[in-house]
C-alpha cells in the first residue's frame, strides 16, 4: 500500500503532487493531496454523484481544523492563496499510508494525533476519524466546514445567493449551500456549533492553471463545529447526502470488513502488484441506477464510456471472479 515518510510530508512540492482518493461506489468520492491542500477543482471531502455515476457535485469541500492545545492553537490545514501557503499544516505530519484507508499522522510536540477518510461504499458520505494518540491532557477540535455547492467542473466566487444559516440539532449539523440543494448532514458527536459565517476568498488550485483553467475558487462556512477530546479518545465524524445513517464508528468498522473481504485470485494471491491492481478495481466499478453496474473510464472526471467499460470489463470483472457485477455491466449496457 502506498506510505509517505516524514522527509516526503514536509517537501510541499512533493506532497503537493501526492493525491489521495476515497472513492463510494456510486462514482463521488473524497480527495485531495496528502499535505491537505487542494489543488483540483475535483478536490473536496464530500463529492457526491446525486445520479450515479453521474451528476457529480462538490458539497462539503473541506474541514479546516485546529487543536487547541495548553501551548495555544495548531492549525493541522494547509491552503494555497495567491503568494502564500496559509496555514501550513503539513510541517506537522509525520506519516501517510492508505492501509486501510487514507491515514494521517500528526506530532505536534509530544502529542500524537491521527485522522483518517474513508468513503462509505454504497452511498454519498464520507467519514473522518479523528484520535488523539498522545496527549498528556484534554485538547479541544474545532472544525470549520467549507462548502462549494456546485457541479464538479465548476469553480464558485462568493454571492449573495448563498444559505447563511443551517440548522444544529443533537450533534448535528444539517446545511444545504443553496436553496434546492441536496442538504450535507454534518454528525460531530458531543459537539458545540458557533454561527461564524464568512466567504473564505482566493483558493489557488496549480494543477487547474497547469491544464489552463481557471483555477480561483471562494469557499463559504457558516460556522464552527467544537468538541473536546481527552487523551486516547477517538472522534468519528460522518458527513452525509443522504438519509443514511450517522453511527460513525459502526459504519467505519463495516467499511473496513467490507474491504478486508475483497477475495483475491489465487494465481495473484502472491503478487503484491496483482493484489494492489484488485484493489484498485474496486475503485472503478460503480452503480448506474438501481439494479446496474458500470465501469469509470478513470478519476476525478470520467464517467463510463461504452469502448472503455469493454475493453477494461475482463481485467476488472473476470480476472477478479465479480461474474455477477460483469453480468450487471453488460445489462446497463444493453439497456
Amino acid at each position: 500500500m502506498t506510505h509517505l515518510s516524514q522527509q516526503q510530508l514536509v517537501d510541499l512540492n512533493q506532497s503537493l503532487r501526492c493525491e489521495w482518493l476515497e472513492p463510494n461506489g456510486l462514482g463521488g468520492w473524497a480527495s485531495s493531496t496528502v499535505s491537505g491542500a487542494h489543488t483540483r477543482r475535483y478536490h473536496g471531502l464530500l463529492v457526491a454523484a446525486v445520479q450515479p455515476p453521474v451528476d457529480r457535485r462538490v458539497l462539503l469541500s473541506r474541514l479546516d481544523e485546529t487543536l487547541h492545545l495548553m501551548d495555544g492553537p495548531v492549525e493541522l490545514t494547509t491552503s494555497l492563496f495567491p503568494g502564500a501557503v496559509q496555514p501550513e499544516g503539513y510541517q506537522w505530519l509525520t506519516e501517510f499510508s492508505t492501509d486501510p484507508v487514507a491515514t494521517f499522522h500528526y506530532r505536534i510536540g509530544d502529542i500524537v494525533f491521527v485522522r483518517t477518510i474513508a468513503a462509505v461504499h454504497g452511498r454519498n458520505a464520507t467519514i473522518i476519524r479523528y484520535h488523539l494518540a498522545q496527549a498528556q491532557a484534554p485538547a479541544r477540535l474545532e472544525l470549520r466546514p467549507l462548502y462549494a455547492g456546485r457541479d464538479y467542473h465548476q469553480l464558485v466566487r462568493a454571492n449573495d445567493d448563498i444559505t447563511r444559516t443551517g440548522d444544529f440539532t443533537d450533534d448535528v449539523f444539517s446545511y444545504a449551500p443553496y436553496e434546492g440543494q441536496t442538504a450535507v448532514r454534518l454528525h460531530v458527536p458531543g459537539s458545540r456549533f458557533s454561527t461564524s459565517d464568512h466567504w473564505y476568498y482566493n483558493y489557488q488550485y496549480p494543477r487547474e492553471e497547469e491544464r489552463g483553467l481557471d483555477s480561483e475558487e471562494d469557499l463559504f462556512s457558516p460556522g464552527l463545529l467544537t468538541v473536546i477530546m481527552r487523551p486516547g479518545e477517538t472522534l468519528t465524524v460522518v458527513a452525509a447526502a443522504d438519509d443514511g445513517d450517522l453511527e460513525g464508528e459502526a459504519l467505519y468498522q463495516r467499511e473496513i470488513q467490507r474491504r478486508s473481504q475483497r477475495s483475491c485470485p489465487p494465481l495473484l494471491q502472491d503478487d503484491p502488484v496483482g493484489r494492489r491492481l484488485v484493489q484498485a478495481a474496486d475503485a472503478f466499478l460503480v452503480r448506474r441506477g438501481d439494479e446496474r453496474a458500470t465501469i469509470l473510464a478513470g478519476y476525478h472526471w470520467f464517467a463510463d464510456w461504452g469502448r472503455d467499460t469493454m475493453i477494461s470489463l475482463p481485467g476488472i470483472c473476470l480476472v477478479t471472479g465479480r461474474f455477477d457485477e460483469a453480468r450487471r455491466v453488460l445489462q446497463a449496457f444493453a439497456d
